[in-house]
């Protein structure tokens, strides 16, 4: 591959090339350009089903809780159990 490209870069500098080598160039940079939109065109897809796939399947791991929201329960946690054992204590 590296040869046609340094073919083209001596096409472009002015070096006379016979129409059999500038004809191969052509048809492979036509197949080149062909394989490159082939291949946008199926990794697109590939990511748009990969998108949806995962929203099917959710992820089974809790959601995320910060520092300050679970020393917020912890504080919830330990005044609730006195005020059950208050109310339990009265009855």
């Amino acid at each position: 591959m590296d040869s046609q490209l340094i073919s083209v870069k001596y096409l472009y500098s002015g070096f006379s090339v016979d129409s059999s080598i500038m004809r191969d160039l052509n048809l492979f940079s036509l197949k080149v350009l062909a394989v490159n939109r082939r291949k946008k065109i199926v990794t697109k897809f590939q990511k748009k089903d990969k998108r949806a796939n995962a929203k099917l399947h959710k992820s089974g791991k809790p959601a995320y809780v910060s520092k300050a929201q679970r020393e917020k329960l912890a504080l919830e946690a330990e005044q609730s159990p006195c005020a059950d054992e208050q109310s339990t204590t009265t009855d």
